[in-house]
C-alpha cells in the first residue's frame, strides 16, 4: 500500500513539475516579456522627413527575392548601392534559418531625418531577451563588418564600412538599429523623450494589407509628378496635407500601389471639383484591345475643367473664354454652351493606339439629338474620298471642319485639328485626325475586343476601386507616357514594367492613386 502510494505521489510531482515548465514557466516569461512592451512609435522622435513600417520583414523580404523583376529594380542606378548586401544575405542562406525566420516575423519601424541619420526599430516580441543572441549571427552570416563592442550598459554590435557605422542594441521589446551614435544612445537609455524638435506627424497608416508603408513628404510627391507646366501649375493651387502615405503590395509578377493624401484648394472653381466624390468610369469599359496608352478624366463638366484650368492659370490663361464665345455667336449663331457644354458629360480621354501615331479623342455624349443637331448647324462636313476605303468597314464616320478660333480653345491642352473625322458610338464622341486610328478603335469596341476583357487588366484592376476621377492605362511600345520619361528612382522603376494602370479617387476630399504595374 506504502509503494502504490509513493507511486501516486511521484506521478503527482511529476505532473506538477510537467505543468511548471510547460505551461507557468513560459507564462511567467511571456508576461515578463510583455510588460515592458513598447512600440516603435513610442521610441522614434516625430520630426523624421520620411517613415515606413514593414509588419513582417520576412515575409516581406521573401516576397521581394520572387519578384520577377526585382534583381532587375537593384541593377538601376538608384539602388544599385544595394546590391552588395542584398547578394550577401541570398548566398548566407540565412532567412532559411528557423529561429531566425521566427524572430523576424515582428514588424520593422524606420525613420529618416533631415541630416541624413536614420533610426529603425525591430520589435522583437517575447524573444527579446535572447535579442542578443540572434544579432551575433556569425554562426549563420560570417560577416568581418560585424563587431561586439563592450561598454557595460551602452554594449552594442557595430557593423562598421569604410564610410559609416551603423549601430545596434535591444531596448525592452526592440531591437535599435541607427546610423547616428548621439540619436541611437538617447533612444537607450530614453533621453529622447526630453526632447521635442519640430513637428510630431503621426505614424498611423489609413492602408490596413500592405508589404511595407511609408509616410513622406507630400512636397517630396508634389515635385516628382509635376511632369508638365500645366500639371505644375494645378499643383501650386493644391494643398496636400504634411505627409502622404504609400502602401506597397507585391506579387510575383505585379506591384500595387496606393497613395494617400488629404486634398483641397483655395481655388473656389478648383476646390468645387475636388470636393465631389469619384464615380465609375463607363469609358473603362469601351477601350479597344489594341489601346497602347490612355487618360481618362471624369472630374467634372468641360465647362467646369476649363473654368477651373483659367482659373488656375489667371495672368498666365491660354486663351479668353469670352472672345471665343463672341466668335461662336458671330460665325455660327450659337455660343460655346449650345455648342459644346449642353450636350457633353463630365468623361474625356485620349487614346493611343498601338501602330497608329495620332491620337484619338473621346467626350461623353449625355444629349445626343442636341449634339446632332449642333454638328449639323455649325460645322461644315467635308466632301471628300482620299480616305474613302478607310471607313468602309465603319462607313458612319464622318469628316467635319472646326473654326479656328475653336482650335484656340483645343491649344489649351495641345491638341490642334482643323477637319478631324468623328464618329458617335455606345453614347462618346470619338474624334481624331486619322481615320484608320477611329476605323481601328471603333471595329474593336463593336466586336468587344476591348482591355476591360484581357488578363492584364483584370490583374491590374483588382487592387482599387473603379470609381475614378482619372484613370491612365500605359503598355510600352515606341513612346513613352510624360511621367515615365524623367530622369529619377519612380520612372527608373516604372520603366522596367510593360503594363501600368493608375486609377485617382476621390472620396471625402481624400485623393487615393491607385498604381498596379506588371511585366
Amino acid at each position: 500500500m506504502n509503494i502504490e502510494k509513493l507511486k501516486k505521489y511521484r506521478f503527482k510531482l511529476l505532473v506538477l513539475f510537467l505543468i511548471f515548465f510547460i505551461v507557468i514557466l513560459p507564462s511567467i516569461y511571456v508576461a515578463i516579456s510583455l510588460a515592458g512592451k513598447i512600440s516603435a512609435g513610442a521610441v522614434i522622435p516625430g520630426y523624421y522627413n520620411a517613415y515606413a513600417h514593414i509588419p513582417n520583414p520576412i515575409r516581406t523580404a521573401d516576397k521581394l527575392f520572387a519578384h520577377e523583376l526585382f534583381s532587375d529594380i537593384l541593377a538601376t542606378h538608384s539602388f544599385y548601392e544595394y546590391l552588395p548586401v542584398v547578394s550577401n544575405i541570398r548566398e548566407s542562406g540565412i532567412l532559411e534559418k528557423k529561429r531566425v525566420r521566427f524572430a523576424g516575423r515582428g514588424p520593422l519601424d524606420w525613420a529618416l531625418f533631415s541630416d541624413g541619420k536614420f533610426i529603425a526599430t525591430w520589435d522583437m516580441g517575447i524573444l527579446a531577451p535572447f535579442v542578443r543572441f540572434f544579432v551575433n549571427l556569425s554562426d549563420d552570416f560570417p560577416d568581418p563588418n560585424l563587431h561586439y563592442v563592450r561598454a557595460g550598459r551602452k554594449s552594442r554590435f557595430e557593423y562598421r564600412t569604410a564610410n559609416n557605422i551603423t549601430y545596434i542594441q535591444r531596448y525592452r521589446n526592440l531591437l535599435i538599429i541607427s546610423n547616428n551614435l548621439e540619436l541611437f544612445e538617447s533612444i537607450i537609455d530614453g533621453t529622447f523623450r526630453n526632447t521635442k524638435i519640430g513637428r510630431n506627424p503621426s505614424k498611423k497608416f489609413i492602408s490596413t494589407d500592405f508589404d511595407a508603408g511609408f509616410l513622406v513628404l507630400s512636397d517630396d510627391v508634389r515635385t516628382r509628378i509635376a511632369t508638365s507646366p500645366m500639371i505644375g501649375a494645378f499643383l501650386e493651387n493644391l494643398k496636400f496635407s504634411d505627409f502622404s502615405e504609400i502602401a506597397l503590395s507585391i506579387l510575383p509578377a505585379q506591384i500595387d500601389a496606393s497613395i494617400i493624401s488629404s486634398i483641397t484648394s483655395d481655388n473656389e472653381r478648383l476646390g468645387n471639383l475636388l470636393s465631389r466624390d469619384s464615380k465609375v468610369i463607363g469609358l473603362a469599359q469601351h477601350l479597344p484591345v489594341n489601346t497602347r496608352n490612355s487618360v481618362i478624366y471624369s472630374i467634372g463638366s468641360i465647362e467646369e475643367i476649363i473654368n477651373a484650368s483659367l482659373a488656375v492659370h489667371t495672368q498666365r490663361a491660354p486663351v479668353n473664354l469670352r472672345q471665343i464665345d463672341r466668335s461662336a455667336r458671330i460665325f455660327l449663331g450659337t455660343g460655346l454652351n449650345d455648342l459644346l457644354f449642353s450636350w457633353t458629360g463630365t468623361e474625356i480621354a485620349v487614346l493611343q493606339l498601338e501602330g497608329n501615331p495620332l491620337p484619338v479623342f473621346v467626350l461623353q455624349v449625355t444629349d445626343e439629338q442636341k449634339r446632332e443637331e449642333i454638328f449639323d448647324r455649325a460645322f461644315s462636313p467635308v466632301i471628300t474620298t482620299e480616305n474613302a476605303s478607310l471607313t468602309m468597314d465603319v462607313p458612319e464616320i464622318t469628316q467635319i471642319t472646326l473654326p479656328r478660333f475653336l482650335n484656340l480653345l483645343l491649344n489649351m491642352w495641345g491638341i490642334n485639328f482643323l477637319e478631324p473625322y468623328f464618329i458617335v458610338q455606345n453614347d462618346f464622341l470619338f474624334i481624331s485626325e486619322s481615320a484608320e486610328s477611329l476605323v481601328s478603335a471603333i471595329s474593336s469596341i463593336r466586336k468587344n475586343n476591348v482591355l476591360s476583357e484581357t488578363d492584364v487588366w483584370h490583374s491590374l484592376s483588382k487592387a482599387g476601386s473603379d470609381k475614378s476621377s482619372l484613370t491612365l492605362f500605359y503598355s510600352l511600345g515606341h513612346s513613352l507616357p510624360s511621367f515615365l520619361s524623367g530622369e529619377n528612382n519612380f520612372a527608373d522603376i516604372l520603366r522596367l514594367y510593360k503594363q501600368g494602370l493608375i486609377r485617382a479617387n476621390i472620396t471625402n476630399n481624400v485623393l487615393t492613386v491607385k498604381l498596379s504595374i506588371a511585366q
